[in-house]
């Protein structure tokens, strides 16, 4: 739940928590400079099995909006998307709207095979594969016989090259959107883990750049040196540390 206006915010977190390490980040860019922190599960997890009416597909993340109640909604990118709504971080116009929403999707199925790799990482070749195909360079995703199905990060590369420290921001955006900060998460993640770092950092100089722009802009570059930071991952890592019930 976040809330607004000089209360707190409350980030539920639960078995779906991957997709929410965004939110911060967001209501930060927004200009809400409210705390954040993130209350004990436990108690929640066996309400959201019976309780169809807060938590309509018995899942968490859940929104409840303070300002307008009537806004009481699980899914965690409709969250990211009302959030962005709500701060401004959705683009200026219809079109640039379109834009987002793309990259928005995009970054969603590029998270979806780094956690797919995250899961079977102690797999022969996991590493090499992963890094040979969605991280693999854009001569070598257009070549023929390339085996990668979708988006690569060779795709948000290209967004990015014209994306300057005093330009505008992705997708000719004159200010910040959803699309920088989701952008922004995934590389984060990959800077993150020593095994992908290296990689990321030689051959995706832009995104490499864009990463650090989003990272000093104001409110975010406070929150990320914050101990409010998110520390995991996926939710997995937060379930092995942190859930003591029986689901």
């Amino acid at each position: 739940m976040l809330h607004e206006d000089g209360h707190t915010f409350v980030a539920e977190e639960g078995p779906y928590s991957a997709s929410t390490s965004n939110l911060p980040v967001l209501q930060r860019a927004g200009g809400a400079h409210t705390e954040w922190f993130e209350p004990p599960v436990g108690p929640i997890l066996p309400l959201l099995r019976r309780q169809l009416d807060g938590y309509t597909f018995r899942q968490l993340p859940r929104f409840i909006d303070e300002v307008n109640g009537k806004i009481d909604i699980v899914q965690s990118m409709a969250i990211l998307r009302h959030v962005a709504r709500k701060f401004s971080l959705y683009g200026g116009d219809e079109e640039e709207s379109a834009f987002v929403d793309m990259v928005v999707e995009g970054v969603q199925d590029l998270r979806a095979k780094l956690k797919a790799y995250w899961v079977n990482k102690g797999a022969p070749n996991a590493t090499a594969d992963y890094v040979a195909t969605s991280l693999a360079s854009e001569s070598d995703v257009v070549s023929e016989g390339f085996p990668l199905k979708g988006p690569g990060l060779a795709c948000l590369e290209r967004l990015a090259v014209d994306n300057a420290d005093d330009g505008p921001w992705l997708g000719g955006c004159s200010k910040l959107t959803i699309a920088d900060i989701t952008a922004f998460d995934l590389v984060d993640i990959h800077l993150a883990l020593p095994d992908l770092s290296g990689v990321v950092k030689k051959r995706f100089p832009a995104l490499v750049a864009h990463h650090r722009r989003v990272a000093g802009h104001a409110g975010i570059k406070e929150y990320l040196a914050s101990d409010n930071r998110h520390q995991y991952i996926f939710a997995d890592d937060w379930r092995r540390t942190h859930l003591k019930v029986q689901e």
